[in-house]
This record gives structure tokens, sequence and C-alpha cells, in this order.
């Protein structure tokens, strides 16, 4: 696949989710909010106008009618989201012409806690990219791929598989499906997801070109290779 057209595509989705985000925005503030928020003050100390107004800004919406400060809200936010998509643009530039790796290797080592049972922490290199993750620790949610994932999102030209694997599964009539463990959401760029269990990886991998050549485990480790054969 050429550079130019998964870049056109990624930056074509990103418009569309640009636009989603500014109408869900615009749509959630036309319901009747003083449901939540009856007046000026209850309002003015809701949590996601703390949030988007510094202390000075805040000041200044005292001064105005209700409707003058959800009005003001949703303007300074819909700033924040051009900023953030073009930001994003300026990176999907940048992860389209790096190169996806040759190889992928990935070794996952668990170490006891006592607090969280066993906690996984990831260890992933390629030709030009070697990183650790933190101990992932909690539960109730699937700690190897949180692992890998963080260590999936430090380095362009893995994320740059996460996109082609999206693209790849947006051109095949036969198989428009989510693909769980990636994700392309609102302004951000294409990331690894964690918690969805390493088989959503795997399979994220295989649509981007990859395949996965060996795989052990133990009762303490599980370690994944990934090869893939020629393009950048």
């Amino acid at each position: 696949m050429k550079n130019e057209t998964l870049k056109n595509w990624a930056l074509s989705q990103l418009k569309k989710k640009t636009k989603e985000s500014i109408k869900n925005l615009k749509d959630q503030f036309k319901k009747n909010v003083r449901e939540y928020w009856k007046d000026e003050t209850e309002l003015l100390n809701a949590w996601f106008i703390k949030d988007a107004f510094t202390k000075k800004e805040l000041e200044k919406l005292k001064n105005f009618k209700y409707e003058r400060i959800i009005k003001e809200y949703v303007k300074k936010s819909i700033i924040e989201i051009k900023k953030s998509s073009e930001k994003t643009a300026k990176e999907i530039e940048v992860i389209c012409i790096s190169n996806m790796p040759q190889f992928i290797d990935i070794v996952v080592e668990w170490k006891n806690n006592r607090t969280w049972g066993a906690n996984p922490k990831a260890e992933v290199r390629t030709g030009d990219f070697y990183f650790i993750s933190s101990s992932i620790g909690g539960c109730g949610y699937d700690k190897e791929s949180t692992a890998t994932a963080e260590c999936f999102n430090k380095d362009l030209g893995i994320k740059k598989c996460a996109l082609v694997a999206m693209y790849n599964n947006a051109h095949k009539p036969k198989n428009k499906r989510y693909i769980n463990g990636v994700h392309f959401f609102n302004c951000s760029t294409s990331f690894f997801e964690g918690g969805c269990g390493f088989s959503c990886h795997r399979h994220v991998f295989e649509l981007a070109g990859f395949k996965l050549v060996h795989q052990s485990s133990g009762k303490m480790f599980n370690t994944y290779y990934f090869e893939r054969k020629g393009g950048k």
C-alpha cells in the first residue's frame, strides 16, 4: 500500500471523527441541561465547566446568564476539538511515512503480587524499537494486553500497523467489522487498546500483513514472534 493512500484515508477518517465530535457536543447541550444543573451557580460548579476554564475565565462567566455560559463552553470545546484534530493530522503524516517493522518480538513476564495476584510486564523488540512496559496491576480486566498495548503505542512503526489493519479491514467487503484491540477514537490517531486480550492484538497484526511464527508459554511467561514479508 502506498503511504499517500494510507494518509489520505486516515485523514478522511479523522475529518469524519472531528465532525462527529462537534455534532455530539452540540447535541448534548440541546437537551434540557437544567435537569442536572438548575441554575448558573450549579452550572459553574459542574466538573466539565471547571475543567474547561481557567480561574480568571470562571470569574468572567459569573456575569453571564445560563445560556451564555453553555454557549461559551461549547465554543471553547469546539476550539479544543479542532486543535486536537490538527495535532492528530500531523501525527498521521509522520506515522504514514514510518516503516512498519519486519518483525515484532514480544515477551510477557509475570511476577506475583500480594495485592493483585500475578502482574505482567511486557517487553517488545523490533529492528528499531525496544520498550518495557510498567508492571500492570489491578483486577477485572485483561492485564497482558494492557502491558503490550503500552509498548505498542510508543512506536510509530507499530502504530502504523494499527492504521494499516484498520484500512485493510475497511476495504474488505466481507470483513467490515469492528476490530477489537485497536481504535481510532474521536480526534486521536490510531492506538492499541489494552484490556481486550492478546488475541485481539494478534488479529490486528495479521490484518496488517504479519504472521505469528512462534509462540510459547510457561507458568510465568508468554512469548510471541511476528514476521512480515516485504514492503515499507
